[in-house]
């Protein structure tokens, strides 16, 4: 019997999969039927929506439920598994059996949308260190220009788990959706999915899914303490927030560091951010010593040195480190 953290919403996971003879009925059927093209956005979203990446939800909001705020009766909708995601890709399904075969009970996610620095790895450690395991958990929709793709992410987060995690221990996984760049708003959307895939902790650590400095650095952790208790226990969030503070090397400290264990200045610390990373490698500018591990490292330079075209990165000050006391 399954110890994980069951769906959201009380109704399991909720998919909306044709199959077999239904999913061949019905794709026959779409040949004479009017063709919609859909942003990639809405792409992701109907394939989280199929695979019960949204459950307890089997459909889009319809007009009663936009303006009256009640069911209208809001047109399930019905389709078949994406073919063009990376090798990491995996339904909720798929990601709750492989922990199961695990026997994990207590799992956390980290989020990631840029190849793991070495504060990422951090983070994914300290989960491994109070969790039975963790799901390093990538996103492999669109992100914004400037990003780095999907499969150069994927590579190297795998080169980072065969050379310095216990694989029995970690999960590599994608799920389809592109970023919204939404700070807390997301944070919760992230959490609630991830409940549906059999993890009750999100690691939020600084400015998690933010864009700029239009968020306060831990606005994506503050929110997780405004949310209602429902009377209808199948409607609370069961995926809660590991609150992590800003994280960083720390050259008196000889390792890493956040702000509640590190008691130095920030002239001691190797501010590591993402945005910082892409900066470095856009403009062939040299790495910081202890940003991230140089096997990793090698894979972006590749990807790097083969860009015709590439774009700014700007910094904003969470990422350069100049909120930091």
């Amino acid at each position: 019997m399954s110890r994980l953290v069951p769906p959201h919403g009380g109704k399991g996971l909720v998919e909306c999969l044709l199959k077999g003879a239904e999913l061949q009925a019905a794709l026959k059927k779409a040949e004479g039927l009017k063709k919609v093209v859909i942003s990639d956005r809405v792409k992701g979203d109907c394939i989280m929506l199929g695979i019960g990446g949204f459950s307890p939800l089997n459909g889009f909001m319809g007009k009663a439920d936009w303006v009256q705020h009640r069911r209208s009766g809001a047109g399930p909708l019905r389709g078949r598994l994406p073919q063009d995601f990376p090798g990491v890709y995996k339904t909720p399904a798929e990601i709750r059996a492989e922990m199961d075969a695990k026997g994990w009970a207590k799992v956390a996610a980290l989020q990631l949308r840029n190849p793991m620095h070495r504060s990422h790895e951090y983070l994914a450690k300290i989960a491994v260190e109070v969790c039975d395991g963790v799901v390093i958990h990538s996103l492999i929709g669109n992100l914004k220009p400037g990003d780095i793709p999907a499969d150069v992410r994927v590579k190297c987060i795998q080169k980072l788990i065969d050379l310095y995690f216990v694989p029995a221990n970690v999960i590599n996984a994608g799920y389809p959706l592109d970023m919204r760049y939404a700070g807390p708003r997301e944070a919760l959307l992230h959490a609630t999915f991830r409940q549906n895939y059999g993890i009750n902790n999100l690691l939020v650590g600084r400015d998690h899914a933010g864009v700029g400095d239009f968020y306060t650095l831990f606005e994506a952790q503050e929110i997780f303490d405004k949310i209602p208790v429902s009377a209808d226990p199948a409607k609370n969030l069961l995926c809660q927030p590991m609150k992590i503070d800003w994280t960083f090397y720390c050259y008196k400290c000889d390792g890493m560091a956040s702000m509640r264990t590190c008691p130095h200045t920030k002239e001691d610390r190797v501010i590591l951010s993402g945005t910082k990373l892409r900066k470095a490698l856009s403009e062939g500018e040299p790495v910081a010593d202890h940003f991230g591990r140089d096997e990793v490292l090698d894979i972006l330079r590749e990807y790097y040195a083969g860009l015709t075209e590439k774009v700014e990165v700007k910094m904003q000050k969470a990422a350069a480190g100049t909120a930091m006391k």
